[in-house]
């Protein structure tokens, strides 16, 4: 499955303006065969030249010739990843000759999985070739080179056409006229060089041309000329009678077949003197060493205005170097590359150097002046006498004589000099015309490297991130030879360092500048040393140096070192890179790189390093990317992508990761992904003819989140859009872009439960931006249902589409693509492992304890930790096997004790906890955790009565509303009375266990106690001021501030009518705690602040509670060690206390401090506090007692030390309330 786009950048061009066809083709698909191999096949007309540079290298083409056509093949890499998409960019050129106005209409065709027949075909708007010329003529005298002409001598001239306009525009049926002024003629035996330097055509090639009466004049006459630089030569011969300092104007014309004349060019040279002169000089190494070889070229020129006879030039060899070879040269006319068609002679002496005119011996017999095999050396004697002179014999040299190839001189530097010798080289010359001069050179033979050389890149043209650029180090010898040659390149900031280092070279003295690869052996001969540093001096960019060593690069040889580098993502700038050159030793160089911070590692902080030149490539715009989908099971360590498959087991969590993968050079922003869950009989997202295959459905859970990595500094995290759909074919975008029609019933509200999604989208929102190297990760929570066979498999897939910003800043459109599928299968638990589960249902009658007829939920999110509440895994409940919701498990976890935390679907909390009752909900209803789970701690163990029960949000009742000073005592709020802010209020159900609804009355006085759960609470009021009392009058609260009886809240109501009336204590209401009617019952019975310090209470026994009682009551009775409080009657009472214990002895890792209080022979589970470390402990209950008058029966409390040990009680505060 795949889409193709294509389109061009302009549609009006000339010869030398490109143009590029942009071509997009994305690849989807849920499998890959239906994709690979897939070729893509593009035709422009056969005048159209291609160029393939921008073309990302793992694309692969050739081109054939069809008919008129090009048909250029292009293989895409195995597509081992659907979700991508490859931007080819294919720069064409109108061939030089196609005909002005011709055109090009290129279309282009997808072909997948070896089909023959295109699965898409894309067309470009027409490209228009549009050439407009504008032609000029010149003329220049070519030679004399550097003198004017003589009377009597000769010169040459050089006649320009060039095309200034758009270039291979035709010329057609025109003359060129040259008019020569007086005292100046045509050379009868030279034939006029035509030179065609600016391509095109040239019709007729050479021209015809007709010379005017008395060669005063010449006359070419041309049918088409189509190029933009025709090179016409002439030599003119100049009358001996020409006056010296005379200017002769030359005049050339440009004549259209009308006979006008289209340009025209003056030339004018001045008549001078005589002036013979040469030029010779001896080139060799600035620097060398002891026992090194050593080459030298001669130069040989005649750079006057007159020929010279018998010219001969003699090389004197230093003293301490030996020549053992020597190549004659080739000498030939400068300007024109003729070779005169004579002979030299060489000759050689071994007479010392005191011998004023030695005994000469020639070298062969003669040597042409051209065509001597560049390559052909002679060898000389250096035993029993070497060579001490070179003599060079021409018997004449015209004007512009050169050297084309100069005679070379190779030999080796005596073993014995020392570094502060010189080898002095010294040249004598001269011929009829001229008088001996003499010229030298001289080599120091100290060492020091002369660095020359330069820096390439490969390719030196466009690029897109992600290409390759391999850089490359040229070293040239010339100058020295080089040891242990060094480069240090720091890498632009845009390219990553990979590797591939090759190194090569071309010895001159053995190899002829052959070219031979350096392949190192381990241990033994030329070592290749490479290190990286990145972030070199914290520049952000990577140093690279490169030695070889141990090797010496001789005189005169070449090297070439490269490396690999790659175009990071994002890269949008031109890129320029230059390096360092140097060597294991002392150096020089130009330009110079004053190396003090020691760059190139030889510990020299002295010397000059090379600075090459700097290289360039320009970015292409690029919007490459690619995307995927990958799956962990509850049984996965890691993820897994097709062909895998994620494993988990029967209700289990499956985990999918979609990613967007930016490696462009651009920006992409909203992005849209569509996935539809896993279902039987599902297809793909946009590939909706293709089945996915699934075998059982999969639902989604809570958790939707996105990740945007690496993060860039200063860029918010990113935001996303979740929208749902509770149908699997909702209408969303289609391959090409358009719409898949389908319901429109999207809407970024949950569903509740949210397992009746059945569909959703992501979209990135705000200024999230994927930048290029980013990568957009979405993680979503699915679970599988129960009950599914084991091997069975569910797939699942999404399509995205997005935009990115263009070459011109403007938004464009991303083609959507969708990734192959990924599947989770379902694996039975291993022996060894234990399982958990299983229900949540909604509790209609909210009293915590499941009721037959009450029916599970879905999208309850459950999480699984271990004894030290540390996260373990993640589920959501779903069906089971017979289709009914509320189901969760958790299987294949090693045996041990947990916890489980329950977390509601959206619309729903937890219903009331009743963890010690059968059927009870598990949970505690604030914190969703359960109690310790320690039921499965060996292998096999299954605990499936882990449930919790819900309770609709929307059935949730309020609690209020208002305390106030009551200035009339009445209980009655009247006018006026202001309200009373800072009261808590807090509610117990009705067996006394306080509740976490609690509120604070504000400036007003009011309170409200949202989302409580219906049933019966008690209301306690607290924290009045000081000095103030309850108003009981009207029987809203006790004088304790708790209310009289149990509040009834029913479902989805606001009980507004618990209000609670203070008035300052004038004593008119009576003191708090009046005993009451003689007898067993008292109606104010309460022990309030006992406080004890410093009493030591051993392991089981009772804390002394102290002596101080308020109003009637038995207190502070104290027998076999037992100290209790007295409850007189029956009713309900409030019982608080807090302390401060302490471990009599160094406690262990097991050991802790515990109270609990006892009524009468039972513990009060509600009364329980421990600590594992010296601390606070605090406890409260609410206590229902029923007793008969008298002393008929007693309920006795007590607080007890229940600690692993002895300990030692501070700061006691123990206060009792009666309720009713």
């Amino acid at each position: 499955m795949a889409f193709l786009l294509k389109h061009v950048d302009k549609t009006t061009v000339n010869y030398d303006t490109s143009f590029t066809y942009t071509i997009q083709a994305s690849f989807n698909g849920l499998t890959l065969p239906e994709i690979n191999p897939a070729v893509l096949v593009d035709t422009v007309p056969s005048y159209i030249e291609l160029d393939f540079s921008a073309v990302d290298p793992v694309i692969t083409y050739s081109v054939q010739t069809v008919g008129l056509n090009k048909v250029i093949t292009f293989n895409f890499p195995p597509v081992t990843d659907t979700g991508i998409a490859y931007e080819i960019d294919l720069i064409c050129k109108f061939k030089d000759g196609t005909l002005n106005g011709s055109t090009c209409t290129n279309n282009a065709q997808l072909y997948l999985a070896g089909s023959d027949t295109p699965s898409f075909t894309a067309i470009a708007p027409t490209v228009t070739l549009s050439i407009k010329a504008k032609w000029d003529i010149d003329k220049l005298m070519t030679s004399p080179v550097n003198n004017n002409p003589t009377p009597g001598g000769y010169a040459y001239y050089s006649i320009f056409l060039k095309n200034l306009g758009d270039r291979g525009a035709a010329l057609n049926n025109f003359t060129i006229k040259d008019t020569l002024p007086a005292g100046m003629t045509l050379d009868p035996l030279f034939v006029p060089v035509v030179m065609n330097q600016g391509g095109g055509i040239l019709n007729p090639n050479p021209p015809t041309y007709v010379k005017d009466p008395g060669d005063t004049g010449i006359t070419w006459s041309i049918t088409q000329y189509t190029g933009n630089n025709l090179l016409l030569i002439i030599k003119v011969n100049i009358d001996k009678n020409v006056a010296l300092n005379t200017d002769l104007t030359n005049n050339v014309k440009l004549i259209d077949s009308e006979g006008n004349v289209l340009d025209y060019s003056n030339q004018t040279s001045k008549v001078t003197s005589l002036l013979p002169m040469t030029g010779v000089s001896k080139y060799g190494p600035n620097h060398s060493y002891a026992g090194a070889l050593i080459s030298y070229e001669i130069y040989i020129q005649n750079n006057g205005n007159t020929a010279l006879t018998n010219l001969v030039v003699i090389d004197t060899i230093p003293a301490n170097v030996t020549i053992e070879k020597v190549f004659p040269g080739n000498f030939s006319i400068r300007g024109l590359g003729t070779f005169p068609a004579k002979t030299f002679h060489l000759f050689y002496t071994t007479d010392d150097y005191s011998v004023v005119n030695p005994s000469w011996t020639e070298i062969g017999v003669g040597f042409p002046y051209g065509y001597n095999p560049y390559w052909t050396y002679y060898n000389l004697p250096t035993t029993p006498n070497k060579v001490t002179r070179l003599k060079w014999e021409f018997p004449d040299a015209d004007i512009d004589f050169t050297q084309s190839d100069a005679p070379r001189l190779n030999g080796v530097v005596d073993p014995t000099a020392e570094p502060t010798d010189t080898a002095v080289n010294v040249v004598n010359y001269y011929a009829d015309q001229i008088s001996p001069e003499q010229t030298d050179f001289t080599t120091y033979l100290d060492g020091v490297a002369e660095i020359n050389g330069s820096k390439y890149n490969h390719p030196s043209g466009s690029v897109i991130p992600t290409d390759t650029i391999n850089y490359e180090g040229f070293i040239n010898a010339w100058a020295s030879p080089i040891v242990n040659p060094i480069i240090v390149d720091l890498l632009p900031i845009e390219v990553e360092y990979i590797g591939n280092v090759s190194v090569s070279y071309a010895e001159y003295f053995s190899n002829q500048w052959v070219w031979t690869t350096l392949n190192p052996v381990i241990g033994s001969g030329p070592q290749i040393i490479v290190t990286s540093d990145e972030n070199y001096n914290n520049t952000g960019r990577t140093r690279v140096r490169i030695e070889i060593n141990p090797f010496v690069l001789t005189q005169r040889s070449l090297m070439s070192i490269r490396f690999d580098t790659t175009v990071k993502p994002g890269v949008t700038n031109t890129i320029q890179n230059n390096m360092l050159i140097g060597n294991e030793g002392k150096s020089i160089a130009y330009p110079p790189y004053l190396d003090t911070t020691d760059q190139d590692g030889d510990g020299i902080t002295n010397e000059q390093l090379l600075i090459t030149n700097t290289v360039y490539n320009n970015v292409l715009f690029s919007t490459k990317y690619a995307s995927d989908k990958k799956v962990k099971g509850a049984l996965d360590t890691n993820y897994t992508q097709w062909p895998d498959v994620g494993n988990t087991y029967n209700g289990g969590p499956a985990l999918y990761k979609l990613s967007f993968i930016n490696i462009s050079n651009t920006n992409y922003r909203n992005i849209e992904m569509v996935d539809i869950l896993p279902h039987i009989g599902d297809t793909g997202v946009i590939l909706n003819t293709t089945s996915r295959g699934s075998e059982f459905p999969v639902y989604l859970g809570q958790n939707i989140v996105a990740e945007l990595t690496p993060p860039y500094q200063g860029d918010p995290s990113p935001t996303i859009e979740i929208w749902y759909s509770e149908i699997y074919n909702p209408e969303r975008f289609s391959e090409s872009g358009g719409t898949i029609p389908g319901d429109n019933d999207w809407t970024k509200t949950p569903p509740s439960p949210i397992t009746n999604a059945k569909s959703f989208k992501i979209i990135t929102t705000g200024g999230t931006i994927i930048r290029p190297g980013q990568t957009l990760n979405i993680y979503v929570d699915c679970v599988v249902p129960l009950g599914v066979n084991e091997g069975l498999k569910g797939w699942n897939s999404f399509a995205l589409r997005g935009t990115f910003t263009d070459e011109d800043g403007k938004d464009a459109k991303l083609l959507p693509v969708e990734p192959e599928k990924v599947g989770i299968q379902v694996k039975l638990p291993g022996k060894d492992t234990v399982t958990l589960g299983d229900f949540v249902w909604i509790d209609a009658n909210h009293n915590g304890i499941y009721d037959n007829g009450e029916v599970g939920i879905n999208g309850a999110v459950i999480n699984l930790y271990d004894s030290n509440k540390v996260f373990i895994s993640t589920t959501t409940t779903t069906y089971d096997s017979n289709n009914n919701p509320g189901y969760y498990s958790f299987k294949n976890i090693d045996p041990g004790e947990y916890y489980i935390e329950f977390i509601s679907p959206n619309g729903y909390v937890l219903t009331v906890q009743k963890a010690n009752e059968q059927n009870g909900s598990k949970p505690d209803r604030t914190t969703g955790f359960t109690d310790l789970i320690t039921t499965v701690t060996t292998p096999g163990s299954i605990d499936m009565t882990i449930d919790a029960g819900v309770y609709p949000s929307n059935l949730l009742s309020s609690v209020g509303d208002f305390v106030w000073i009551d200035s009339h005592k009445n209980g009655v709020y009247d006018p006026g009375e202001k309200g009373q802010a800072g009261v808590v209020v807090t509610l117990y159900d009705e067996n006394g266990i306080r509740t976490d609804y609690s509120a604070i009355t504000d400036s007003n006085g009011k309170y409200l106690i949202d989302k409580v759960i219906p049933q019966k609470y008690y209301a306690v009021f607290s924290n009045i001021p000081q000095d103030y009392l309850f108003v009981t009058a009207k029987g809203y609260v006790t004088n304790t501030g708790v209310t009289p009886k149990l509040i009834d809240v029913p479902s989805g109501t606001f009980v507004d009518t618990v209000d609670a009336p203070i008035a300052f204590n004038d004593g008119l209401i009576g003191p708090p705690g009046l005993p009451g009617p003689s007898g067993c019952c008292y109606t104010y019975n309460n022990l309030n602040s006992i406080y004890l310090d410093n009493q030591e209470v051993k392991r089981g026994c009772t804390v002394n509670l102290g002596c101080s009682a308020v109003n009637n009551g038995e207190f502070s009775s104290y027998e076999n060690n037992s100290n209790y409080v007295i409850l007189n009657g029956e009713g309900t009472f409030m019982i608080d206390y807090s302390c401060y214990g302490e471990f009599l002895e160094t406690p262990n890792e097991k050991d802790y401090i515990a109270l609990q209080l006892k009524l009468n022979n039972d513990f009060i589970l509600q009364g329980y506090s421990y600590t594992t470390e010296n601390g606070v402990l605090q406890g409260e209950a609410l206590v229902n007692t029923t007793g008969l008058c008298g002393t008929n029966r007693k309920n006795i409390l007590r607080l007890v030390n229940v600690s692993t040990g002895d300990i030692r009680i501070n700061n006691l505060n123990f206060n009792i309330i009666r309720i009713n």
